[in-house]
């Protein structure tokens, strides 16, 4: 029976292994589990000898010479487990630590019933100089009645690895019994593998009863500023999750950087990327932590990675061919994983872009915001802007984006020489600056974002909410999004998540600033019909411009014309691959000349100091 058992499973493996092989992306935060994790009953018993305990009769034999180690430590599982269809497997690890050397002796035990292993039993027994005996380990406990499965029994191998919700590659796959409740169960022991990592999981079709990494995360450090070069001080940070091992760049499970030649790529094999702060390798460290920061940040608010990873931080790169630009591109596969692409600056209109956090902030925000919204026109490009700019402003504490970026004489920055964008304004939907920046196309873009960042500023401002309050409603509100959410969506998310989240208590104040900021159209219990309407057909009133059909027919023209939505075809980009642009090209401010009293709008209150 035991060769008729072991044969079938050899089979079972074969044939499921000329299946063509699956990879998919594992996320692997710590609080998003793999398959259905369940806590069984396992019969197991610890059990051990040291030098301290009296000595069992089976290790007395040896040690009055009357038997050899190996055979006194046989002898002694033999009692232990008085099961009759547990076989004890003895191999002598001496040599693992050198032990042989020094003239002791060990030996490990595992078992089998009907030449298949038990999953994870294991006893180790030393031989000490002493004299003495020390044991460890535990051993199964089986019911006398026993049944062994029979090979039409076992659990099929495709199934298995099917049930693992979040499945990998499966490199190997090797049949074990776990004890239940005193039954012996059939479960397959899998190594599996996902982006170069190891990981090994103990399944069956109804259940994962274990799964680890086989892999030590590393941790580096570095210097860096809190923000950009232009405020603070350097502070020592930890670098977390870090791959290490054979790879010393900034890699981590999440994200990945690259440097465009000539530049020299971070690489430090003890992690420590400590470099001077003219090093161009300084501005590199900078993007990884600020990246790392701000995942941070979202992880707390609840969220959980999508898609494939790593993100790959592409620096000193063209973002579409422009110098003063950044943006961030969605992965779709495997094979095609999400970027941010950032420029330096040119220093005369734009500086410090790769090392100021706010920038590669307002890029990750993207990403997160991706995961629901995914039309990038229109209003729903003005959600993704004003949000992605919001929250890096909640988690600063600082309603200006770019305190770094802005040189002396730029000409792309909202706020002359101070911000990029700014959420300390009182810019209205459809008001004169709204429609100024429209311009006659009516193209909407990240400029009329900053009314949605204003929006929200606003109940931090009037201490209405904490950061962390109007963090956990926004958050929330982009939870409910759809694919193609407008203002309709987001109003109506908004209010809703108030309500989930504080049950009332903040509703008035919310529906002031939303029609302070002349959105008050889009509250459900004003227009019902609201509700349900998209980015795309709610773009603009027939009063207004056409908005949606002008971008459409602009966007293939020139991509970044006013702001920037998608990339054309000519680009080798699909409708699907959207890409974001954190700041306007120059083309923009030969277009579009903005009069001083709509600069005034965006300069109500001094900048707020980051803490």
């Amino acid at each position: 029976m035991q060769r008729k058992i072991l044969n079938t499973l050899r089979l079972v493996f074969a044939a499921t292994s000329l299946l063509a092989p699956r990879v998919f992306a594992l996320s692997l935060f710590e609080n998003e589990k793999l398959g259905p994790l369940i806590d069984m009953p396992i019969n197991v018993r610890s059990v051990g000898v040291n030098p301290f305990s009296n000595i069992p009769k089976s290790f007395q034999k040896y040690v009055h010479g009357t038997s050899t180690f190996n055979e006194a430590f046989q002898s002694y599982l033999a009692n232990e487990i008085a099961s009759p269809v547990l076989k004890i497997n003895l191999k002598n690890s001496s040599s693992s630590f050198g032990l042989l050397s020094l003239g002791e002796e060990s030996y490990d035990a595992d078992f089998s019933v009907a030449g298949v292993p038990l999953c994870n039993y294991q006893v180790r027994a030393h031989k000490l100089l002493s004299g003495g005996v020390f044991v460890l380990g535990n051993v199964p406990e089986l019911d006398h009645n026993t049944a062994i499965p029979t090979p039409e029994e076992w659990p099929d191998l495709h199934a298995t690895y099917t049930n693992l919700n979040n499945p990998m590659e499966l490199r190997a796959a090797k049949p074990c019994f776990a004890v239940s409740n005193g039954q012996l169960t059939p479960m397959w022991s899998l190594t599996l593998l996902s982006e170069g990592l190891l990981y090994t999981a103990l399944a069956n079709e109804t259940e994962v009863r274990h799964f680890q990494k086989e892999f030590f995360d590393a941790q580096g450090s570095a210097y860096a500023f809190e923000q950009n070069k232009l405020e603070g001080s350097l502070q020592a940070v930890t670098l977390n999750d870090l791959v290490g091992a054979n790879d010393p760049t900034l890699t981590s499970s999440v994200f990945k950087t690259y440097v465009e030649s000539p530049y020299q790529r971070a690489s430090e094999p003890s992690l420590q990327f400590n470099y001077n702060v003219t090093d161009p390798r300084f501005d590199e460290v900078q993007a990884f932590v600020h990246a790392q920061n701000h995942l941070s940040f979202f992880t707390n608010l609840g969220f959980e990675w999508y898609g494939p990873k790593p993100m790959l931080i592409k620096l000193h790169v063209k973002p579409g061919g422009q110098i003063n630009n950044a943006l961030f591109t969605p992965g779709e596969s495997s094979t095609s994983l999400p970027s941010i692409q950032i420029h330096d600056g040119d220093g005369v209109d734009l500086r410090n872009l790769i090392s100021d956090g706010d920038v590669v902030s307002h890029e990750l925000g993207h990403f997160i915001v991706y995961k629901n919204l995914k039309v990038t026109e229109g209003q729903s490009l003005v959600l993704h802007e004003g949000l992605a700019d919001s929250f890096v402003f909640f988690r600063t504490a600082d309603a200006c984006l770019g305190n770094s970026i802005c040189p002396e004489g730029g000409r792309m920055c909202a706020v002359p020489n101070t911000c990029l964008r700014t959420a300390d304004n009182t810019i209205k939907y459809k008001d004169e600056t709204w429609n100024q920046w429209a311009g006659r196309t009516g193209r909407l873009g990240h400029l009329h974002g900053q009314v949605i960042s204003g929006m929200l500023w606003t109940l931090v401002a009037q201490n209405k909410l904490s950061t962390n309050d109007v963090s956990r409603l926004t958050y929330k509100a982009v939870s409910y999004f759809k694919a193609d959410s407008g203002f309709c969506d987001f109003i109506a998310s908004l209010v809703t998540a108030e309500k989930e989240l504080f049950n009332g208590s903040h509703a008035d104040d919310l529906r002031a600033v939303i029609n302070d900021r002349g959105l008050g159209e889009f509250l459900p219990d004003a227009v019902p019909t609201c509700v349900g309407s998209t980015g795309q057909s709610a773009l603009e009133s027939s009063s207004s411009t056409s908005s949606e059909s002008t971008e459409k027919k602009t966007s293939k023209s020139n991509p970044f014309l006013p702001s920037c939505g998608r990339i054309d075809h000519s680009q080798g980009h699909t409708d699907n691959t959207a890409l974001f642009a954190l700041m306007l090209i120059p083309l923009l401010f030969s277009l579009v000349k903005m009069p001083k009293k709509v600069m005034q709008k965006v300069l109500i209150t001094p900048r707020r100091s980051k803490k």
